[in-house]
């Protein structure tokens, strides 16, 4: 077979050339009635450009006028503006920019693919990113004058729907794809065209025309259980790209996946010898994935070309330098063809081609196509070709009829621009070869420097949004007492329970940080996770996908900056500042997110710790994100409706998160955890349901040589002999759904430093813990302080600037607090005296009850001031337990406990109520309704778990 050679001439532009080919044929012809411009209301669409508007204009730039103009506005080709340098010959007012898309301009052909708000989404992003700045002189200011002067058209608002803008989710969106893939990455390529990658085998698995359906996601819905779905129609011819491994150029074996945790089967990525993905880097509006394939470290970018049905799928590929030679499919002819091979680009069409030859200047493809007396007509076909770094590559179809590309070893990367087409007919076989034709001539010149993404890239989110908060919102929660009637039936509303009352002169308030929840991405903000840098600024994600920045956080909250750091993430519920890096726990591992270029955007989205065990379950959450001493890092998975090969796990990731480890298991849906900074102790939440009686708080045990095991399992259908006891149970009157957990180790967080906080995702509320060790056993007891939050509460941390607790939370489903979809909060110490119980201890007589205040000795003293019950709970199938009897198992119902006396400590700060028949048992609830010695009056309600009496032999079972 002979080589193709060419002959040299200057550059062409790519995008105008698609244009120029389809304006050929009829049926692109007719779409020149889309936008005369005799309609517009050009006034009205300058008048309400936005940065919605700019985002638009930059992807349309980014996917077509960026092969002749520049990613920075530098021209590439020698007869195309220089946006930032050089002077607008048409004119550079907005209009007349508009009428250079429209009507064309020197060798640029007319736009008339876009309609006039697209080409004005341009002008926008071209004006406001090229021109303001580096070539001011050629700015134009738009004046009212100005505007008035322009061309009448219809009212923009009679144009423009009312129902506001779709979600901005950013140029990709991490998630799973139907039930088919676990870990998929979806971009969205511009022109109603989208890609999805497996990011777990590092293949394209579905390309479409249409848009990614999220209507059943919790992305558009508060409990969304179902995944995305492609919503559009598949590009036929398209749907196989991956890197291959073997004679036939085969995906990865499935018996090549990485090992799970634990030598469990894997529900995570490929062998890292055979492939490892990095992460991705964010410039503008498109994505580059980092990855290696068998040692050789990969940065590829897939892109589109389109006008109407003329669809041309690129990846642009940048191959390190290596020893080893690599394989990609490009395609795969469904079916037994007419002919396959390798023909030069001026070659003609034939049965007989050769299955292998040089890259170089040459077209591979499989078609349709012999017709009878020996003539070649061709049908349906696939074809792929290759510009840039191609001299050493080769084409190869094989036996199953795929396109496999050779890359060979080389002591220099090699960057190639792949080209894919699918199509019908010679018509469209020689607009494919005509435009491939021109990429091949124009080369490297036209592509994007991918090496360069490693710098930083432009920004996309640049609007910051101010907002001011409210201090001292005074907003109390209901008392947590069960208020069922006789029917079992109890309040669902908040509104219908009685409040407890807020101190006048609180020790304790909480502030209102208020989100930017009118944003120009409409970004849902259902905030799920924070955490704080050292200077106090706040890192705070949405289920959703973003992690934004907050500063101005200071004591009046008067001007707070909201920045969007990251978008696209898959659901992250966990986040932590390391080092100054953010970290976010995602349904698929942990990511370390880069600013490369300090412009306050992430640039790099590093792929920390690689999930082996993602389910498509739609409990299947990675919960929270806590670190110890050592850096050592940790976080959580749910034991029930999960597909998990290790369900109910806590894990422990190493600093450099290369090595896991799985301490404890059994947990049923661990919302939440805390790891002390003082000792490293670690506690982990958990919420009720079936064989988890209650809502319950676990320590984890230290020195254990053996895994424990803290209750549930995702197959058993009765509960286990034996497990790890919870320090403390709670009822659902008291917390239904728990959150994540917090040991405040700050002292300007006045007499609650030093306590074990927990807060709610059912209820909306925050607690502090008491604990004890009685004999070796950990028991201990639980207050919800009186502030109702707006959502579920789901995360909380201590600001290292001001040394308050701040908690961030979201509506989703059967919660009682859903006011609001999101919340971000303050619980501030005010420095006025504080009236809180502080310490419990059961002692062999009764119950010892220890205040931050000095009690009325008289009042204090009183029997008829407390009322004790207690009850035990049930493993059984059911959600939750039933309150059962102590003193009669049989029976449901709560025992009534008798107070014998009530003594005063010897520092008036204590009371002992003495209790006779004092024993083990699940739950005790201790109502106290006294004065303090400075007349305050006291109301209080504490829970309790007994699991040892001192002195007893008795310790409390499953």
């Amino acid at each position: 077979m002979r080589a193709w050679v060419h002959s040299p001439r200057p550059p062409l532009c790519e995008a105008a050339l698609i244009l120029v080919l389809c304006l050929a044929h009829p049926a692109a012809a007719q779409e020149q009635a889309r936008s005369t411009g005799e309609d517009v209301d050009h006034a009205g669409i300058i008048r309400s450009w936005t940065d919605v508007n700019r985002a638009r204009g930059q992807r349309i730039y980014d996917n077509h006028c960026v092969s002749c103009h520049g990613y920075e506005g530098a021209a590439r080709l020698p007869d195309a503006r220089a946006f930032n340098s050089d002077e607008l010959r048409a004119g550079g007012d907005p209009y007349a920019m508009w009428l250079t898309l429209t009507e064309g301009f020197g060798q640029m052909v007319p736009q008339m693919q876009y309609t006039p708000e697209e080409r004005y989404d341009v002008v926008h992003f071209i004006r406001e990113v090229f021109i303001r700045g580096p070539n001011r002189d050629q700015y134009f200011e738009v004046s009212d004058e100005y505007l008035d002067s322009l061309p009448k058209g219809t009212p923009r608002e009679n144009l423009v729907p009312p129902d506001g803008h779709p979600r901005d989710y950013g140029p990709v969106l991490t998630s799973q794809f139907r039930r088919e893939v676990n870990r998929a990455m979806t971009f969205d390529l511009g022109e109603h065209v989208f890609a999805s990658y497996d990011l777990h085998r590092m293949r394209q698995h579905h390309v479409w025309d249409g848009f990614l359906n999220l209507s059943q996601t919790q992305h558009m819905r508060y409990r969304g259980e179902r995944q995305p779905f492609p919503d559009g129609e598949p590009l036929a011819g398209l749907q196989t790209y991956h890197w291959a491994y073997g004679a036939d150029f085969d995906p990865a074996p499935e018996n090549s996946l990485m090992e799970g945790l634990e030598n469990s089967k894997s529900m995570g990525p490929t062998d890292p010898e055979l492939m490892r993905y990095n992460g991705h880097y964010l410039d503008g509006r498109t994505a580059t994935l980092s990855f290696s394939v068998l040692g050789r470290e990969v940065l590829e970018r897939p892109r589109v070309h389109r006008l109407e049905d003329f669809v041309v799928l690129e990846n642009v590929i940048r191959v390190a330098s290596g020893e080893t030679a690599l394989q990609l499919t490009t395609g795969a002819f469904d079916g037994d063809p007419g002919t396959e091979g390798v023909l030069g680009l001026a070659g003609e069409l034939s049965a007989a081609l050769d299955k292998t030859g040089s890259a170089h200047g040459a077209i591979v493809l499989a078609a349709d196509g012999a017709a009878p007396g020996g003539a070649f007509g061709i049908g349906d076909f696939i074809a792929a070709a290759v510009a840039g770094d191609t001299e050493q590559l080769r084409w190869e179809v094989t036996s199953q009829h795929r396109l496999g590309l050779h890359i060979p070893a080389s002591s220099t990367p090699l960057v190639v621009r792949v080209l894919r087409f699918a199509g019908s007919g010679a018509e469209e076989w020689a607009r494919f070869r005509d435009y491939a034709d021109l990429v091949v001539q124009n080369g490297l010149m036209t592509a994007p420097d991918l090496s360069a993404v490693e710098s930083g890239g432009v920004p996309r989110w640049t609007t910051v949004i101010e907002t001011a908060g409210t201090l001292d919102v005074k907003k109390a929660r209901y008392d947590p007492i069960d208020y069922r009637n006789n029917e079992g039936i109890s309040p669902t509303r908040i509104k219908d329970r009685p409040r407890v009352s807020l101190p006048t002169d609180p020790a304790y308030v909480v502030d209102d940080l208020t989100l930017p929840e009118d944003n120009p991405w409409n970004a849902w903000m259902r905030t799920a996770a924070l955490d704080f840098f050292d200077d106090g600024r706040i890192a705070v994600t949405t289920l959703g996908g973003d992690v934004w920045l907050v500063s101005g956080v200071d004591e009046s909250l008067e001007r707070l900056r909201w920045r969007r750091f990251a978008t696209g993430l898959f659901e992250p519920l966990g986040v932590r500042v390391i080092d100054g890096l953010v970290y976010v726990t995602t349904r698929d591992g942990i990511l370390r997110l880069h600013d490369l270029n300090d412009d306050g955007e992430a640039d790099y989205y590093e792929d920390f710790y690689t999930d082996t065990d993602v389910s498509n379950g739609f409990h299947a959450f990675n919960f929270d994100l806590q670190t110890d001493s050592e850096g050592n890092i940790y976080f959580t998975k749910p034991g029930r409706y999960t597909d998990y090969s290790q369900p109910g796990a806590l894990l422990k990731i190493s600093p450099d998160g290369e090595d896991i480890e799985i301490l404890a298991r059994g947990f049923r849906v661990p919302n939440g955890m805390a790891v002390d900074p003082q000792d490293d102790q670690i506690y982990v939440s958990g919420q009720e349901g079936q064989w988890v009686p209650a809502s319950k708080i676990s320590i984890l045990p230290v020195g254990e040589d053996v895994q424990p095991w803290f209750g549930v399992s995702q197959t058993r259908d009765k509960p286990f002999d034996a497990f790890v006891q919870p320090f403390i149970w709670m009822p659902r009157e008291l917390d239904s759904s728990t959150g994540g957990e917090l040991v405040v180790r700050d002292e300007r967080f006045g007499p609650l430093n030093g306590k074990l906080m927990h807060v709610s995702f059912g209820k909306g509320w925050i607690y502090y813990h008491m604990q004890e060790d009685v004999e070796g056993v950990n028991q201990g007891s639980v207050v919800a302080l009186p502030f109702q939050f707006d959502t579920g509460v789901q995360r909380l941390r201590v600001n290292p600037a001001d040394g308050q607790v701040y908690l961030v939370g979201l509506t989703g489903w059967d919660g009682e607090a859903t006011e609001r979809d999101g919340s971000l909060n303050r619980v501030r110490y005010t420095g006025a005296p504080a009236h809180l119980l502080t310490e419990t201890h059961i002692r062999s007589n009764g119950i010892e009850l220890v205040f931050s205040f000095e009690v009325d000795v008289e009042s204090a003293a009183t029997v008829a001031n407390y009322s004790v019950e207690r009850w035990n709970y049930r493993w059984t199938a059911d959600y939750g337990s039933d309150h059962w009897s102590l003193d009669d198992p049989s029976a449901t119902g709560h025992d009534s406990v008798p107070v014998r006396g009530a003594v005063i400590g010897e520092d008036g700060r204590s009371v002992l109520l003495m209790i006779d028949d004092l024993r083990p048992v699940d739950q005790m609830m201790v109502r106290m309704d006294f004065v303090a010695s400075d007349g305050t009056p006291y109301k209080e309600v504490t829970y309790l778990t007994v699991h040892r009496v001192p002195g007893s032999q008795e310790i409390s079972q499953r």
